[in-house]
């Protein structure tokens, strides 16, 4: 079974889906989540974390498919 979760809006940074929200956003969708039993994981990465993913795809996907990148 594949669950669809809400997404925030991101930007692709070099491939990478990176949200662009604030942290009240960021808390509203955690709140979201949690209230609607929704599997989701976040990926926190500074600008070098983008880097490594630009060249590990493998890595790429897991930001790709994380509820939010930050």
């Amino acid at each position: 079974m594949r669950v669809t979760i809400s997404r925030p809006p991101h930007q692709n940074i070099l491939g990478v889906h990176v949200s662009t929200i604030n942290m009240i956003q960021a808390v509203s969708q955690v709140e979201s989540w949690i209230e609607t039993h929704t599997p989701a994981y976040i990926c926190v990465t500074p600008a070098h974390g983008v880097m490594d993913c630009y060249h590990d795809p493998s890595l790429k996907t897991i930001f790709n498919h994380s509820g939010m990148t930050t």
